[in-house]
């Protein structure tokens, strides 16, 4: 669960600004001067949520760096604590912002969120169906904790946390028998003692994915799988 949440955390605050293939209808964040952008993939849904994200990283402090955007962005501003750093919401028309900001050595680094808020409603239906078909073709009991989709460079992503209640020889068979089925072939299975865990390589036409399956300690499992599909290869 933890590792879902630092997941969600990243994908909900990270990507470039000034990405010129689909940010052109967003409104563009100006970094405080002296920080460099950097780009952290390209479209990204999580859990239903449509994002455009950027990292930046910045050599004044984050309390500077806070309230640069805190005069920047103007207000209503929404504030919260989260660790040693600051996360800032505002709305902007029709979209969300969200600004994090952490220290980072001398300096502070921050992931900046744009969510387009009538995209999300609209496919709010298209990403219940395909929780739903991801758990229906897995064993009863299973949760999804997280679902992020995305393209990049003509390339299609899914990345899925789940927890399982069965033992990882369990899962690990059903999550093998479930990528054969979407046309991936098991190319070869890592083991590791600490923590005990399967990394599974699979692979297809126009297709990869990988799958670790971590063991815990009650008897439960806990799935990390990641897939990739080219345009030519979606289906």
């Amino acid at each position: 669960m933890s590792l879902s949440r630092r997941f969600l955390l990243l994908a909900a605050l990270a990507w470039p600004l000034a990405y010129a293939a689909d940010t052109t209808q967003s409104r563009e964040v100006r970094l405080p001067p002296g920080a460099q952008g950097f780009s952290l993939g390209g479209t990204i849904s999580a859990n239903g949520m449509p994002m455009q994200v950027q990292g930046f990283l910045s050599k004044q402090s984050a309390v500077e760096v806070i309230a640069w955007f805190r005069a920047s962005l103007g207000m209503p501003l929404v504030e919260n604590h989260v660790g040693t750093g600051m996360v800032l919401g505002r709305a902007q028309g029709t979209e969300f912002l969200t600004v994090q900001i952490a220290p980072a050595g001398s300096g502070s680094r921050g992931l900046i969120a744009q969510t387009d808020l009538p995209a999300m409603v609209a496919g709010r239906e298209e990403e219940r169906s395909l929780q739903a078909r991801w758990l229906s073709r897995l064993p009863s009991g299973m949760r999804l904790q997280s679902l992020t989709r995305g393209h990049d460079a003509g390339r299609h992503y899914q990345y899925l946390v789940l927890d399982s209640p069965h033992s990882s020889s369990l899962t690990r068979n059903a999550i093998s028998n479930l990528m054969q089925q979407d046309g991936y072939a098991l190319e070869r299975e890592v083991r590791t003692i600490a923590p005990p865990s399967q990394t599974l390589y699979f692979r297809g036409a126009a297709r990869e994915s990988t799958a670790v399956i971590l063991a815990h300690a009650d008897g439960s499992s806990a799935v990390v799988l990641n897939t990739i599909l080219t345009i030519d290869g979606a289906r």
